[in-house]
């Protein structure tokens, strides 16, 4: 086996003593040292970056009564020597805990000591395990504690932890929902959001669909419909066919994945996206699909017979594991999973009817819950406070003005837009003209439209854009700021 009951009595035996009185301990804890370290080393395959100290003699030049390393997981990396993942030899067997670096100013608190997820291995297991074995059970608890260690960065304003933590719950609502609807403010990037969640799941190249709707896609684009052919090469003569719409071909390559997983419940999970979900006709293109689409029904037994099915050959059985006429039958596999997009304001779109959103779950993304966005990129990344304090005096000033609401706010894809206007790769009075020009005032203006002062409220967001009135949420209303300047 990799570690012997001898190494933690080592660690027993030395631990508190004096390096001058045992000089021979030196080379005997830093064989244990160096074993503790191999794990650690083992685990960057996995994406985590070790911290090992493996001197065993502390500062006070008296040997350590334990040995740890520090981890630091691959999707949080500005969260190196601020919090991490613990691995530990101790006298009573080897430990695997979340903690953060006190020495750096971070400490303990009520709150974040719940989320230390303490965990142990007694010495008698732990000296049954060979090497491979324990980093495997690493892996387990990293993996099985992320959203405490997500939490847990998150009390220290880790920003790689609070991005992640909000896409956990998004997860969570698609995993338990099976469909979910963003919805929100103009410019949030909801359809970037869309396609990160599906990249969270894995879904890429074929278990990624996307498709944008509009007033004239219908069912034959969606599900199946009739195609014009030649009927034969050298023939100017047409005839039609059935062919299977962008959605059911998608499910064609779901379905066949989870058939051929053996544990149904690990099958690789397909993501179709549908951007801009209500500027179709629902009914239209979904058909008799509305009732499978329904997540109580996914899988054989929401299978459904779709328009075309009387023109199905023997090639396009859908699943050849069902009986008679059933083998011809549409449904939406269990790994399935639909994300829409929309804008509830869009005056030019239906609304959604009861019965679809009642299929759906709903998440508001709301305008300064994707301002990250500005930071990832790197030529706005350096005016990332000047963009957010413009953007959320703005946002507060709309909420100021009657019959606009957060529905109403501009979301950080609208402020991206500066990259346009750079002067010599920099961000000038000029630039934030012309953004206000040629994106902001033309969207607002549609906002207002109608309203009778409507050249007064422009000319006050304006100023709430230019930072020349701002605005404060005080005791839950907004308001504007009084000063010298604009008493």
């Amino acid at each position: 086996m990799f570690l012997t009951k001898e190494d933690f009595e080592l660690l027993s035996k030395y631990g508190g003593k004096s390096a001058s009185e045992f000089p021979e301990a030196h080379a005997l804890l830093r064989r244990v040292y160096d074993k503790l370290g191999e794990i650690a080393d083992g685990m960057r395959q996995y994406g985590y970056e070790p911290s090992i100290r493996r001197n065993p003699q502390n500062q006070g030049q008296r040997f350590e009564e334990y040995h740890w390393a520090q981890l630091c997981p691959p999707y949080s990396k500005d969260s190196k020597s601020k919090i991490f993942f613990v691995i530990d030899f101790t006298k009573n067997g080897f430990g695997i805990h979340i903690d953060c670096n006190q020495r750096n100013g971070f400490y303990i608190n009520d709150d974040t000591a719940d989320l230390q997820a303490w965990e142990s291995i007694s010495i008698d297991d732990v000296c049954k395990l060979e090497k491979q074995d324990i980093i495997y059970k690493v892996v387990d608890f990293c993996d099985r504690h992320k959203k405490e260690y997500l939490h847990f960065g998150k009390y220290y304003n880790i920003k790689s932890c609070i991005k992640l933590l909000d896409m956990e719950q998004y997860k969570q609502l698609l995993l338990n929902n099976k469909n979910l609807i963003l919805t929100g403010a103009p410019g949030t990037g909801k359809t970037y959001l869309a396609k990160e969640i599906a990249e969270s799941f894995g879904a890429k190249g074929e278990r990624y669909g996307f498709v944008q709707f509009h007033p004239s896609f219908d069912y034959s684009d969606f599900i199946e419909g009739l195609r014009p052919i030649k009927k034969a090469a050298n023939s100017s003569e047409i005839g039609f066919e059935r062919k299977d719409g962008i959605f059911m071909a998608f499910c064609r390559k779901a379905l066949k994945a989870y058939q051929n997983s053996e544990n149904k419940a690990e099958a690789p999970k397909y993501v179709f996206v549908i951007d801009e979900i209500n500027r179709g006709e629902m009914s239209k293109i979904f058909g008799e699909l509305f009732f499978s689409v329904d997540p109580g029904y996914r899988g054989s037994e929401g299978r459904i017979s779709t328009q075309y099915s009387n023109l199905w050959s023997a090639d396009d059985v859908y699943d050849e594991t069902l009986e008679g006429d059933d083998k011809y039958k549409f449904y939406i596999p269990k790994n399935v999973y639909i994300i829409g997009t929309m804008n509830d304001i869009d005056r030019s779109v239906e609304s959604m009817d009861f019965a679809m959103r009642r299929r759906f779950a709903f998440k508001e993304v709301k305008a300064d819950s994707r301002v990250e966005m500005i930071n990832e990129s790197n030529a706005l990344k350096s005016y990332f406070e000047e963009i957010c304090a413009r953007m959320y005096n703005l946002n507060l000033c709309i909420l100021t003005i009657q019959g606009l609401s957060s529905a109403y706010q501009i979301g950080a894809s609208y402020f991206l837009k500066l990259k346009n206007y750079l002067e010599d790769d920099k961000l000038t009075d000029n630039s934030w003209e012309d953004l206000w020009e040629n994106h902001i005032y033309g969207l607002l203006f549609e906002y207002l439209r109608g309203v009778p002062d409507i050249d007064k409220q422009l000319r006050t967001l304006q100023k709430a854009y230019n930072l020349v009135e701002k605005y404060e949420v005080k005791d839950g209303v907004v308001k504007k700021v009084i000063t010298e300047a604009n008493d």
